[in-house]
Protein backbone atom coordinates (compact mmCIF):
# COMPACT_ATOMS: atom_id res chain seq x y z
CA UNK A 1 0.00 0.00 0.00
CA UNK A 2 1.96 3.45 -0.84
CA UNK A 3 2.79 5.78 1.81
CA UNK A 4 1.68 9.60 -0.18
CA UNK A 5 2.96 13.03 1.44
CA UNK A 6 2.50 16.36 -0.09
CA UNK A 7 4.36 19.12 0.85
CA UNK A 8 4.55 22.78 -0.05
CA UNK A 9 7.24 25.21 -0.36
CA UNK A 10 9.26 21.98 1.52
CA UNK A 11 6.85 21.73 4.29
CA UNK A 12 4.62 18.90 4.72
CA UNK A 13 1.16 19.69 3.88
CA UNK A 14 -0.31 16.34 4.93
CA UNK A 15 0.24 12.12 4.41
CA UNK A 16 -1.08 9.13 3.94
CA UNK A 17 -1.12 6.60 6.99
CA UNK A 18 1.75 3.69 6.90
CA UNK A 19 -0.39 0.76 5.92
CA UNK A 20 0.69 -2.90 6.09
CA UNK A 21 -1.47 -4.19 3.24
CA UNK A 22 -0.70 -5.92 -0.08
CA UNK A 23 -2.37 -4.68 -3.28
CA UNK A 24 -2.20 -7.36 -6.24
CA UNK A 25 -1.84 -6.44 -9.90
CA UNK A 26 -2.25 -8.54 -12.35
CA UNK A 27 0.77 -8.52 -14.88
CA UNK A 28 0.37 -5.53 -16.99
CA UNK A 29 -2.62 -4.53 -15.43
CA UNK A 30 -3.60 -1.77 -13.39
CA UNK A 31 -5.88 -1.46 -9.90
CA UNK A 32 -7.79 1.26 -8.82
CA UNK A 33 -6.94 2.10 -4.57
CA UNK A 34 -10.07 2.63 -2.79
CA UNK A 35 -10.25 4.46 0.79
CA UNK A 36 -5.96 6.39 0.45
CA UNK A 37 -6.80 9.29 2.95
CA UNK A 38 -4.63 12.08 3.34
CA UNK A 39 -4.79 13.81 6.90
CA UNK A 40 -3.95 17.62 7.28
CA UNK A 41 -2.94 18.30 10.46
CA UNK A 42 -4.60 21.59 12.21
CA UNK A 43 -1.22 22.91 12.53
CA UNK A 44 -0.34 22.75 9.03
CA UNK A 45 -3.76 23.94 8.07
CA UNK A 46 -3.35 27.26 9.63
CA UNK A 47 0.33 27.50 9.15
CA UNK A 48 1.23 26.47 5.31
CA UNK A 49 -2.59 24.97 4.16
CA UNK A 50 -4.20 28.89 4.74
CA UNK A 51 -1.09 30.10 2.50
CA UNK A 52 -2.54 27.43 -0.45
CA UNK A 53 -5.94 27.97 -0.43
CA UNK A 54 -5.31 32.05 0.07
CA UNK A 55 -3.81 31.64 -3.43
CA UNK A 56 -5.96 29.47 -5.17
CA UNK A 57 -8.76 31.56 -4.21
CA UNK A 58 -6.65 34.34 -5.55
CA UNK A 59 -6.55 32.71 -8.94
CA UNK A 60 -2.89 32.04 -8.16
CA UNK A 61 -1.50 28.77 -9.34
CA UNK A 62 -0.07 26.87 -6.71
CA UNK A 63 2.60 24.30 -7.18
CA UNK A 64 2.58 21.19 -4.72
CA UNK A 65 4.98 17.95 -4.25
CA UNK A 66 3.50 14.84 -3.76
CA UNK A 67 6.11 11.85 -2.85
CA UNK A 68 4.83 8.53 -3.06
CA UNK A 69 6.48 5.47 -1.63
CA UNK A 70 5.95 2.05 -1.39
CA UNK A 71 7.56 -1.41 -2.01
CA UNK A 72 7.28 -3.83 -4.98
CA UNK A 73 7.05 -7.55 -3.99
CA UNK A 74 8.43 -9.71 -7.31
CA UNK A 75 7.84 -12.68 -5.01
CA UNK A 76 11.62 -13.69 -4.82
CA UNK A 77 12.81 -9.79 -3.89
CA UNK A 78 10.92 -6.74 -2.82
CA UNK A 79 12.27 -3.18 -4.46
CA UNK A 80 11.87 -0.30 -3.07
CA UNK A 81 9.77 2.47 -5.22
CA UNK A 82 9.91 6.08 -4.91
CA UNK A 83 8.79 8.82 -6.78
CA UNK A 84 8.48 12.69 -6.49
CA UNK A 85 6.10 14.26 -8.84
CA UNK A 86 5.34 18.23 -8.53
CA UNK A 87 1.73 19.07 -9.43
CA UNK A 88 0.29 22.39 -10.24
CA UNK A 89 -3.14 23.12 -8.46
CA UNK A 90 -5.03 25.93 -10.36
CA UNK A 91 -8.75 27.39 -9.37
Amino acid sequence: FPFVKISSNGTTLGSSQAVNKDIKIPAYGEVVISKLLITIPVSSFFSVASDVLKNLQDKKPVKVTVKITTTVNLGWTQLPYESNEEVTIKK
